[in-house]
């Protein structure tokens, strides 16, 4: 097991553009390429590119290329023109892949999204922020229909309309709905395999000339996560999006013939761009155990495909872990582990090494971040912190960093991990309004009938007790306000500011 002890964040636009003073990793080709002209390189082979486990769906690099064609097509056929926005709300499903890549060869701009939106409200904001045409939906985690069940309460229109001609007051450039759920069918809405079949070989030939295109045209929007701020929508160019895979795919040393298992969503834009365009930079294999990010059968299509590098976060490998040891077995194909996202602890980063005795890990923060021997740290929004062994831990984002009367800097983050050991409490968030302002600390109880007179008197004692820093207040809620299961401290501090906390 190799744990590195640097952390580095990719500056794609600094490379590009000659901003950054460091070199970009070897073998990084910035030559001008679309997402297209990328997929047609391999289009005459027949090695397999993507395997979706679940689905029972092997995708060969021409099949891809065949079926990306068929709908882009389609997409065109129903009235809608290159340039375009398309929102596509769905996770890991083989159609999410190719709906992604069928819009940019169509000349449309794609926007890949969590499908399970919180309520009718967080779909709308989507829906308005990138003045969509279209939207395609794919099965959320929620209930069956659930993505039209929001949209016929945010456009009730939607019912009286013809298929492509919804009319929507408060969505004026939506007008196209296609639903990739088929067990039922809805008036004003396409299905899915409707769009397939609306194509034609004579369709298929008048595409749009890709051959054409800049390097540097419009291919993609992301969301931001939103967890510090309202989500917003960042513009990525062909160039920037191919040139930053071509960059992380160096970085991890995706080479031919490995094969890469993905567990994380395919709708994060950089998971996109490693795990759906990799095999096309390097002739390597994706594997999707399922649809949903957190796969179930993770370890079972591990084993099935061999592969040899695993893409997780610590939610997914926690669990591997708990499967492989209860089973007693190795995995011993997996060379390599990336991990991404949420905090992985150093007891799971050593367990790893009882069921992978040759693994590499590499373990980042976000999806920003690549680790590399030879370069500087390139600093960015999120405080880190080393420990005695060398490893990186992402501690806090900048904007939530507490400062005390004197300026001295109040570790809220060790805070909150010793009162979250509490037993009257759920969960704690430790925020301040602004420099040299009071420390408050934003409690979820666990019983809501608990006395909090009481409840404070224990997290003030179990703070003496171990010497960490009292906060000046306490507030009590019924839950933090979340975006996608992600805490937003932002919003904590917004409530605080606004009173809408009672403070203790």
């Amino acid at each position: 097991m190799v744990l590195f002890d640097q952390v580095y964040c990719i500056d794609y636009n600094g490379w590009i553009s000659g901003a950054s003073k460091l070199p970009p990793p070897k073998q990084v080709d910035f030559s001008s390429q679309t997402i297209p002209e990328l997929i047609y390189t391999r289009a005459d082979s027949d090695r397999v590119a993507a395997v979706f486990d679940a689905e029972k769906v092997s995708l060969t690099f021409s099949k891809v290329v065949t079926e990306m064609e068929t709908l882009a097509a389609g997409l065109l056929s129903i009235g809608l023109a290159p340039g375009d926005r398309i929102l596509i709300c769905g996770s890991n499903h083989s159609q999410v892949f190719l709906s992604a890549l069928a819009a940019s060869r169509a000349g449309l701009v794609f926007s890949l999204v969590n499908p399970n939106f919180a309520d009718a409200d967080s779909f709308y904001r989507a829906l308005k922020l990138g003045e969509f045409r279209a939207v395609i939906c794919f099965r959320a985690t929620e209930a069956q229909d659930y993505l039209h069940t929001l949209l016929k309460k945010i456009t009730p229109e939607l019912l009286r309309s013809h298929k492509g001609q919804l009319k929507s007051v408060i969505l004026p450039n939506l007008t196209h709905v296609i639903l990739a759920e088929e067990e039922h069918r809805h008036g004003g809405c396409y299905t899915l395999s409707e769009i397939f079949g609306r194509s034609s070989k004579d369709k298929i030939e008048r595409l749009p000339n890709y051959e054409n295109w800049s390097s540097h045209k419009l291919a993609c929007l992301q969301f931001t996560m939103g967890t510090t701020a309202e989500p917003k929508l960042v513009a990525i160019s062909h160039f920037q999006l191919l040139n930053g895979a071509r960059a992380v795919v160096t970085a991890f040393g995706i080479k031919k013939d490995q094969t890469l298992a993905c567990a994380l969503p395919l709708f994060r834009l950089p998971i996109f761009a490693l795990v759906c365009l990799s095999p096309f930079l390097t002739d390597s294999r994706s594997v999707f155990p399922e649809p949903q990010p957190l796969p179930r059968n993770l370890f079972a299509s591990v084993k099935k495909y061999r592969c040899s590098t695993l893409l997780t976060n610590g939610a997914a490998l926690r669990l591997l872990l708990k499967i492989s040891e209860t089973q007693k077995v190795k995995l011993d194909s997996i060379e390599q582990i990336l991990l991404l996202g949420d905090r992985v602890s150093q007891d799971a980063l050593k367990s790893i090494q009882k069921q992978a005795d040759n693994v590499k890990i590499i373990a980042l923060n976000s999806h920003k971040l690549y680790l590399n021997s030879k370069m500087k740290k390139v600093c960015y929004s999120d405080v880190a912190r080393k420990d005695e062994e060398g490893s990186i831990e992402i501690v806090a984002n900048k904007e939530d960093l507490i400062y005390d009367n004197n300026n001295g800097l109040v570790e809220h983050w060790n805070i909150e991990r010793l009162l979250n050991q509490n037993d009257l409490i759920k969960g704690v968030q430790v925020v301040s309004i602004g420099r040299g302002q009071p420390v408050t600390a934003v409690c979820v109880l666990r019983n809501s009938q608990t006395n909090i007179s009481y409840a404070i008197s224990e997290l003030v004692a179990m703070c003496k007790k171990h010497m960490f820093p009292v906060p000046d207040r306490f507030a009590f809620v019924h839950d933090f306000p979340r975006i996608h299961t992600k805490i937003q401290k932002y919003r904590i501090r917004e409530m605080l500011r606004e009173g809408r906390i009672s403070i203790f």
